[in-house]
């Protein structure tokens, strides 16, 4: 049963990657929300006052994270533009066939992100 479902969510993101835009589209800079084609990133509150990030595809949440993955404990970015940054290099990543999108200690603070 849990191999059905593995399965079947690989082939939900494999899908949905067919509808991110290349790489040369993703602007410059950050606001709280950047539509991307179809993609969609935005800050959402994280827990003890912190920031997370949804991405959406086409208005439906692809994924979720409210605190900040392979980090010890439950919270969230510091800053929104951090949780921007981390947003925006997910994307990246799935649009080069990453899935899941995973970051690293290195790549955050290459980004400067506080946490």
């Amino acid at each position: 049963m849990l191999l059905r479902c593995m399965i079947l969510n690989y082939l939900v993101l494999a899908i949905a990657m067919r509808f991110l835009p290349s790489q040369s589209n993703l602007p410059p800079s950050l606001n709280t929300e950047k539509v991307l084609q179809d993609t969609v990133y935005r800050i959402i509150p994280g827990p003890g006052k912190t920031y997370g990030y949804e991405i959406l595809i086409k208005d439906k949440v692809l994924i979720r994270q409210a605190n900040i993955p392979g980090i010890a404990g439950t919270l969230g970015f510091v800053k929104k533009k951090d949780a921007g940054h981390v947003a925006m290099l997910m994307i990246t990543k799935m649009r080069n066939g990453m899935m899941p999108p995973t970051e690293t200690i290195h790549e955050m603070d290459s980004l400067q992100v506080k946490y």
